[in-house]
């Protein structure tokens, strides 16, 4: 009866064969024979077990409603969950109105880029041309893995202008393996391992019909250089720090997703966005983790119904529906209050980013201000404006006495 379940599980517990190098025939053997043991003798019983406990009487009686306000002591979990996922103690409708604002200026904007295309319709006819434009599709995932490098071997002759602390670990983009595909929307961030020692963006390459990459350069400045490869591999190669820190790189995810979202918004400023499609393509990007502030908290503390927040999500961004149908199951019954880390730890970067800005004038270094912002890997965001503060004036002090 759950066999469906038994074969995903199967093979979310395949090992790749690049893994296994070196390990003999007959360590590999024991290997796939052991896994393949396990789960029919524990994991697929345990699975059944569940599943039968759960049944039908269990689901009837689930709620309507979604989010955790809707219980006892809702609100005040809910406010501990944003101070643990963004370490910063932020008021939800404070949250849900910066959203808004935030999401009415990036639609402002839009619409002028569509204006200057020379397109009269609406947002909702612009994106429905868009998503039967075959030149924001690839055939093949050689074509996406080329998309994404293209924009990686633009962007490199400039990162020398902007950071002066980088990893040493080379970089690329590799597809996802077959079966962890049908689990993830996009893909992820791969740190370089002693059995891989690149740092890989592994793309999802299939159903490529229903992928646009019309946030592809966004993304991939996001997913790997200057975004997350630069955080996690640099803290990985840093010898005075922890362990701990060294390998913990989303014990929240305000940091992660916060210098991800601030690296790949460099990128315009850059001037590599000069085509108005690449721009358009990043403001939707903005979009998708702007929406978050407003129906995460929507469903989680203002009563938002579920049906509410998809449609506010199907009206603001690029998502298809059966993206937006995950995503907000996500935000109110998965993990309430971590999409809001994007969004707003990007914004607490670049507002850290402004201070420095205007308390150093012509002193402020963009280089010196990512090395003081990513060089000493991930920290609670309040702590990093301290860090940063400290470090751009034992520099400016340094100066002044050379």
């Amino acid at each position: 009866a759950i066999s469906g379940v038994g074969d995903m599980t199967r093979a979310l517990t395949v090992i790749a064969p690049e893994r296994m190098t070196a390990l003999d025939d007959t360590q590999r053997e024991r290997l796939t024979s052991g896994i393949e043991e396990i789960l029919a003798s524990e994991i697929q019983p345990a699975i059944n077990a569940l599943l039968d406990y759960i049944g039908e009487g269990y689901e009837s009686r689930a709620p309507v409603a979604v989010g955790l306000g809707q219980y006892p002591g809702g609100d005040e979990a809910y406010r501990y969950a944003i101070r643990r996922q963004t370490t910063m103690d932020l008021d939800p409708q404070e949250i849900h109105d910066q959203g808004l604002a935030y999401m009415a200026s990036l639609q402002e904007r839009m619409a002028e880029i569509r204006t200057e295309m020379g397109f009269e319709g609406t947002q909702a006819e612009f994106h429905e041309q868009m998503r039967g434009n075959p030149r924001f599709y690839a055939e093949t995932p050689e074509e996406v893995e080329e998309t994404y490098m293209a924009y990686v071997r633009k962007i490199e002759p400039l990162i020398g202008d902007y950071f002066s602390v980088m990893p040493k670990a080379p970089y690329g983009v590799k597809r996802l393996e077959p079966a962890q595909e049908p689990g993830l929307t996009f893909g992820l961030y791969q740190p370089p391992s002693p059995t891989e020692p690149v740092g890989n963006y592994r793309y999802n390459g299939s159903k490529l019909e229903s992928r646009p990459l019309i946030w592809a350069a966004a993304l991939i400045y996001h997913e790997l250089i200057p975004g997350h490869h630069f955080h996690i591999a640099l803290q990985r190669e840093r010898e005075d720090i922890s362990e701990f820190r060294r390998t913990t790189s989303l014990m929240y995810a305000a940091f992660p997703g916060g210098w991800a979202n601030y690296a790949a918004s460099l990128a315009g400023e850059m001037g590599l966005l000069d085509d108005p499609w690449d721009q358009y393509g990043w403001l939707l990007f903005d979009a998708f983790i702007t929406n978050r502030l407003v129906v995460d908290t929507g469903m989680n503390y203002l009563g938002w119904s579920l049906e509410q927040a998809r449609e506010y999500m199907l009206a603001n961004t690029f998502s298809s529906a059966e993206e937006v149908a995950t995503e907000t199951l996500r935000y109110s019954t998965d993990m309430p209050a971590q999409a809001l880390a994007y969004k707003l730890g990007f914004e607490k970067i670049r507002a850290i980013r402004k201070t420095q800005e205007e308390r150093l004038g012509d002193a402020f270094d963009i280089k010196k201000f990512h090395a003081a912002t990513v060089g000493s890997g991930g920290l609670p965001l309040p702590l990093l404006e301290l860090h940063v503060d400290w470090y751009m004036n034992e520099l400016n002090e340094s100066a002044k006495t050379d």
